[in-house]
């Protein structure tokens, strides 16, 4: 098991996946369910654009699960908790989690799971939503929205369950929307969570993105503070 749950950390996706299967095959068995569930509950939004995988891993998240949800209040309440994720690909894996349920879900849940199938929220919005953001981020009464669309979309597609052929290009844009950004006062969370995509994104695209918006950004965080906030960015790069 420990093998197995080491290959949760792999670098392929593939491989990260495979072991998700064997895992959930191990939810059966109640000695083993506190220590594995914790592991791979954030599986059950599995999303990729470029295999099957996802498809194979929520019939396998049905498989674990649906027998359970009848006698278990405290599971089931989070699955039907994600019919409101605002991933399109968590409230599928839910939505095929409770038609696992045995001998079909209840009334009250199929309304709850037709009314998650309507919703249209998804992520691929994300560019769209993005390019109103750039138009918008220096308007005093929208700057709030903006900059939480743009963090919110830093995180598209770094978890180890995503495996997105576009997520760098728009992680990238949501850098390059807070680089239009006025400088007119410091915001400590864009400029950290920019620090730590500059350091991390495995994109080089994104890391370039948010040093340029940190270059611009340098100026208000001098403004605000003793120190060489430029060379801090140029450091850390």
């Amino acid at each position: 098991c420990s093998a197995v749950l080491g290959a949760l950390n792999d670098t392929a996706f593939d491989v990260r996946a495979a072991a998700i299967r064997v895992l959930l095959s191990g939810l059966d068995e109640p000695q083993h369910f506190s220590e594995l569930f914790p592991r791979v509950r954030s599986w059950i939004g599995c999303d990729s654009n470029y295999s099957s995988i996802p498809s194979k891993i929520r019939e396998s998240w049905g498989t674990a699960l649906g027998p359970h949800l009848p006698e278990d209040p405290t599971l089931r309440d989070w699955v039907l908790e994600r019919l409101g994720d605002v991933r399109w690909s968590s409230r599928l894996g839910a939505v095929l989690t409770l038609l696992a349920w045995p001998g079909g879900p209840p009334r009250e849940i199929v309304e709850r799971i037709f009314l998650a199938l309507k919703d249209r929220r998804g992520l691929e919005s994300y560019p769209a939503r993005l390019t109103a953001a750039s138009f918008l981020i220096n308007r005093n009464e929208d700057r709030g929205s903006s900059v939480d669309l743009c963090l919110e979309t830093l995180d598209y597609g770094i978890e180890s369950w995503e495996w997105l052929s576009r997520a760098g290009q728009i992680r990238k844009q949501a850098a390059l929307v807070l680089g239009k950004l006025e400088p007119l006062e410091h915001n400590e969370r864009v400029y950290s969570r920019l620090l730590r995509v500059m350091k991390e994104d495995e994109n080089a695209g994104v890391r370039d993105a948010a040093y340029n918006a940190l270059v611009r950004l340098a100026g208000a965080r001098d403004r605000n503070r003793t120190g060489a906030s430029l060379f801090e960015v140029e450091e850390s790069r």
